[in-house]
């Protein structure tokens, strides 16, 4: 699947999760209003747990909290690439944040996100369009390739409670994230 979008939930995937077995895990360490669910026996609660992060960081506009989530060598090569365009990875983190404000609300918080890996997922589709876009290298692709536990293409759908509204609604339906473990943990290139 070539990859269209650009910025952090770019390239970071979207998908409606199957009707598989699920799992449910409450985020990282209990604290994120956020559930995640997904098939315990097939997916990694490691990706679960930093795909909450990520998301907690969006909602609360937490470029720190994001910066964690989001595997350093991508940050530092996409931070570049946009610095060559005249911005910067906090202005996209910025403008990430900005996309789920809906006129008519006031705020909103994401409730649920349903995971699941890409039926057919394609790693170096990935690494082959951002070297085409120019992001990325030869020698980035080798390197993180060498770095890597695992690298996955991550499916899911992400709901949202507008203030004001009583149901959750999905905002990300059949989204896509590249993420990568490696022995420092779980990362998203977003």
């Amino acid at each position: 699947m070539k990859l269209q979008k650009r910025g952090a939930v770019v390239l970071v995937a979207t998908l409606l999760l199957c009707g598989c077995a699920e799992d449910t895990n409450e985020g990282t360490a209990g604290q994120s209003a956020i559930t995640a669910t997904y098939d315990a026996a097939s997916f990694d609660k490691g990706y679960a747990d930093c795909v909450v992060a990520y998301f907690d960081a969006v909602q609360d506009r937490d470029f720190a909290a994001y910066k964690q989530t989001v595997y350093a060598p991508y940050a530092e090569a996409y931070g570049n690439y946009l610095e060559s365009k005249g911005k910067t990875l906090e202005t996209s983190f910025a403008g990430l944040a900005s996309q789920f404000d809906e006129d008519g609300y006031d705020s909103w918080k994401f409730t649920e996100i349903r995971l699941n890996y890409y039926v057919q997922e394609d790693p170096d589709d990935f690494f082959e369009t951002w070297v085409k876009l120019g992001i990325f290298d030869e020698q980035f692709v080798t390197d993180c390739k060498a770095e890597a536990i695992a690298i996955h293409d991550v499916e899911f759908t992400l709901y949202a409670l507008y203030e004001g509204d009583k149901e959750a609604v999905p905002v990300v339906q059949g989204g896509e994230m590249m993420m990568i473990q490696t022995e420092q943990g779980y990362y998203l290139f977003g």
